[in-house]
């Protein structure tokens, strides 16, 4: 970009003082091998970012899709646990495993993935498995386009729903509540 890097923190400073943007810090409970800096940065007004873009009412390329797709997940959960204690983070490993959200009420951790593309059936992300040897959710969640479904990982139950059953969902007053 051409400007160096503590300009860029002060830009995404003003950034978040002024509510454009949000930062989601990873989750790590082992430094060894869980990545612990680099936070990913979120729009709350996604118009915003795609006016900047000049991609304002025509998202055509599907990285655009799926992060807009993604970035709308955030949103909601961000609306959805504003009221608790519970916070978003990400998870990504040395390994590069990485989850796109993992929801922290303190009593336990959700992963959550964001896949934009249209499911046909369920397919278990692979990152969750080492997400579930190591923390043991009771559950995980796959937002989606429009498959709604629900397997089992050993004592883990993987629940496909759409944004619209996220919309829907009651979180609950201090996090996600088990169905």
């Amino acid at each position: 970009m051409g400007i160096s890097l503590p300009t860029v923190k002060n830009y995404c400073w003003y950034a978040e003082e002024t509510y454009i943007l949000r930062r989601v810090t990873p989750f790590f409970r082992n430094v060894r091998s869980e990545i612990s800096k680099a936070p990913s940065v979120y729009f709350t007004d996604i118009g915003l970012r795609n006016y900047a873009l000049g991609v304002f009412g025509d998202l055509r390329r599907p990285d655009d899709l799926g992060f807009a797709f993604q970035n709308l997940v955030y949103l909601v959960l961000r609306e959805k646990l504003r009221w608790s204690n519970a916070r978003i983070h990400f998870w990504l490993t040395k390994s590069k495993a990485e989850i796109d959200f993992v929801i922290d009420t303190g009593r336990m951790v959700i992963p959550v993935e964001v896949k934009y593309k249209e499911l046909a059936k369920p397919s278990i992300p692979r990152a969750f498995e080492g997400f579930v040897e190591k923390y043991s959710p009771p559950f995980c969640l796959v937002i989606n386009r429009s498959l709604r479904a629900e397997v089992r990982m050993g004592e883990t139950d993987v629940r496909f729903m759409t944004i619209w059953d996220l919309l829907l969902e009651d979180l609950g007053p201090v996090g996600i509540q088990g169905r």
